[in-house]
């Protein structure tokens, strides 16, 4: 299998991901669908309402099937809710919406109908539509706020750029696993740091043989992570990386050098996406992710060669479903 051509064609695809996404986030604004708002009941013999979008929150009151309830916002699977004037969440697949906020919107704007025979005065348009009831407090609050932690495993698909980097090389696939922490700024905006053991290197050609460039690292990328508008689920992460060479070997098929003019540290930036999903009440995730170092991986001091870490990292990972 030619690992070369597979690594070109993923990170071709990247970036015109990365152009759409740009492309749709400029005739967008951030907000949150109305088709997810409105008048809803609850669907369920007995449905617990929780003071925040988390099974691990206090339980603040239980209600009955065919409660109805005002839907005040939407935010991965788990809708806000209005009763008696007291607000709490309730996940989604415990309420129906029965009426939402567009529809109501677009019988109001329907224009009176007009008579034959008769010259009535169309109805004036409402100047305002509201719901029945208003939170306590109508400023949109965060709901997500608290620091996660996750593990996280994938491949890696690498090798080198720069200026010195072999014509004849060819991609490595790797592993990629480690934890993940993240602080949440906002519904939509939140740090990602994450610890990774990952496989980096390349193939190449000498004297006929296949060689395998071999590095690893203990990888602490950094990345700021922020939702596309109406998605709910896609998010892009841009950010950088710092590494540690704790091995670095090349293996041919009859034996194994191990390097000593490799730098001990490695840098560079790194972008991607992720896909967020809720399966069983369980946080996964899937993210694919693109990272160019900056820095040559050999010593300056013993060669003078431009070779840099180029990879694509591919993963899924699960979220602890308790924020600390």
């Amino acid at each position: 299998m030619n690992f070369n051509v597979i690594y070109k064609w993923i990170k071709l695809k990247i970036f015109l991901i990365f152009g759409i996404i740009f492309f749709l986030t400029l005739l967008q604004s951030t907000g949150y669908s109305q088709d997810k708002l409105g008048t809803g009941k609850t669907n369920k013999k007995s449905v617990k309402v929780y003071e925040k979008p988390d099974l691990g929150s206090s339980n603040k009151i239980t209600l009955s099937k065919n409660t109805k309830v005002q839907v005040l916002e939407y935010s991965n699977g788990w809708y806000r809710i209005s009763l008696n004037k007291k607000t709490g969440w309730i996940e989604e697949s415990n309420i129906e919406i029965i009426t939402k906020i567009s529809d109501k919107t677009d019988e109001n704007l329907k224009p009176a109908p007009v008579k034959t025979g008769k010259v009535e005065t169309p109805k004036q348009l409402p100047k305002e539509i509201t719901i029945n009831e208003v939170p306590d407090n109508p400023v949109k609050e965060s709901s997500n706020l608290g620091f996660n932690i996750g593990f996280t495993a994938g491949c890696s698909i690498s090798d080198f750029n720069g200026n010195d980097a072999p014509s004849d090389k060819s991609s490595r696939l790797g592993l990629v696993v480690g934890a993940i922490f993240i602080n949440h700024f906002s519904d939509n905006v939140f740090l990602e740091a994450d610890l990774l053991y990952s496989n980096k290197g390349a193939h190449i050609i000498e004297n006929t043989n296949k060689v395998l460039l071999k590095f690893d690292y203990i990888e602490i990328p950094l990345l700021l992570n922020i939702k596309i508008p109406y998605t709910e689920i896609i998010r892009v992460a841009v950010g950088g990386y710092i590494g540690y060479n704790f091995n670095a070997a090349k293996i041919t098929p009859s034996e194994t050098f191990m390097f000593s003019d490799i730098k001990k540290i490695d840098y560079g930036i790194a972008a991607g996406l992720g896909f967020d999903l809720k399966i069983f009440n369980n946080s996964f995730f899937i993210s694919s992710r693109y990272s160019l170092g900056l820095t040559t991986v050999h010593n300056a001091s013993q060669i003078q060669l431009d070779l840099k870490n180029n990879a694509v990292q591919i993963c899924i990972g699960w979220m602890i479903p308790y924020k600390f």
